[in-house]
């Protein structure tokens, strides 16, 4: 056997175990790169519905029924508390980009301005409370939209 055979066996190998190599690595930079768009979109989904919950029982604490002002109150501050809405956006400020994050925190800001708003008498019917809760919706839509971009989802 020449030298010349040697040698392109051995260059054979080697590009054959070199492109193996390169493909082992490209599916799986790939795979980690779907499983973390997959996480996130889990997280923000989780988020926005969240939110949606929290706004929801806001509003209700709002109305209040019957209720006394201390009770709807003590059901805003414990809607808002009691949501996950914090525990979650800890999530997100871990996976998001930074304009997701930020305008998860302008959502989660319009909901306290809300909350504060009920704590203080505030009617979910007040031209005060109104406008906050137009700017919650604005915010949430913002995030949503946001968020959609992050996933590469056509908005």
């Amino acid at each position: 056997m020449g030298w010349e055979t040697l040698v392109g066996t051995v260059l054979g190998g080697t590009l054959g175990v070199g492109a193996t190599l390169l493909a082992v690595a490209t599916r799986g930079r790939r795979e980690r790169g779907v499983r973390r768009e997959s996480i996130r979109r889990e997280i923000y989904a989780e988020f926005l519905g969240a939110v949606s919950r929290t706004y929801g029982q806001l509003i209700d604490s709002a109305r209040g029924g019957d209720a006394s002002l201390q009770e709807r109150a003590d059901a805003a501050r414990s809607s808002l508390r009691d949501g996950g809405v914090f525990e979650i956006l800890q999530k997100i400020r871990l996976i998001a980009p930074d304009e997701v994050v930020q305008r998860s925190e302008v959502a989660l800001g319009a909901l306290r301005e809300l909350r504060t708003l009920i704590v203080g008498g505030g009617a979910v019917d007040a031209p005060e409370m109104v406008g906050r809760r137009v700017e919650f919706r604005a915010a949430e839509e913002a995030l949503r939209v946001r968020m959609r971009r992050d996933l590469e989802v056509d908005a």
